[in-house]
């Protein structure tokens, strides 16, 4: 009975804008005294209290988002309307200069910029296609001067467009850039994988050699 008393007034002392005052808790024209240990630990229960419903009040109205999405393609399945789709972009980088690449090695670019619509997945360095429609991909290449090296992006494991750069003895540092537009199906793959063939094996990180795309229409 106790608790039960306890935790009822944790809620009228909260309900009603409730405050410690002296070694006596105030809600409205009621008050009890109580000691400055037992205070304490009733100011904290109520903060812990108000932190977990804001939380849960911030899932419950993430649910409802989802719901509203859901019931949008549910909506839209049954009446053959165009679908609907969030924007898609990404933009990601290599952190760690890799100087040992095998042919046709995939380049995992592991720090993420930005991922809005969760298509690129750090874990393999693939971009899956969330919804049909074209897309734009940029990808690029950075080495010191003294070396050569390329990439090429790929969907599902067919070439679609190459950047290299070679060796420059008269510069630190160069990079290679190449943008390419291709109609991707739902579920297809991209990813950046190093050229077959001879060179450095080296593709500088730091932030230098990147790997970007974005849905341009369904």
């Amino acid at each position: 009975m106790k608790v039960i008393a306890f935790f009822a007034l944790i809620c009228v002392v909260d309900k009603f804008n409730g405050r410690y005052v002296y070694g006596q808790i105030t809600a409205g024209s009621e008050s009890w005294s109580l000691s400055k240990g037992a205070a304490d630990s009733l100011l904290s229960l109520l903060m812990e209290e108000r932190e977990v419903r804001a939380r849960l009040e911030k899932e419950v109205t993430q649910l409802e988002l989802e719901m509203k999405e859901l019931q949008s393609h549910v909506n839209n399945e049954s009446c053959g309307c165009a679908a609907t789709y969030g924007p898609v972009v990404f933009t990601v980088s290599l952190t760690s200069t890799i100087t040992n690449l095998g042919v046709n090695q995939e380049v995992l670019f592991d720090t993420i910029l930005t991922n809005v619509g969760n298509g690129y997945d750090v874990r393999h360095g693939t971009f899956s296609a969330p919804v049909t429609g074209t897309y734009e991909f940029t990808f690029s290449v950075s080495i010191s001067g003294v070396y050569t090296s390329g990439i090429e992006l790929v969907k599902n494991g067919a070439v679609v467009a190459r950047a290299k750069v070679g060796e420059d003895k008269y510069s630190q540092y160069n990079m290679a850039t190449n943008v390419v537009v291709i109609e991707l199906v739902a579920g297809e793959e991209v990813w950046v994988r190093h050229l077959p063939g001879s060179d450095s094996n080296v593709i500088i990180g730091s932030g230098y050699s990147m790997f970007s795309g974005q849905i341009l229409q369904v």
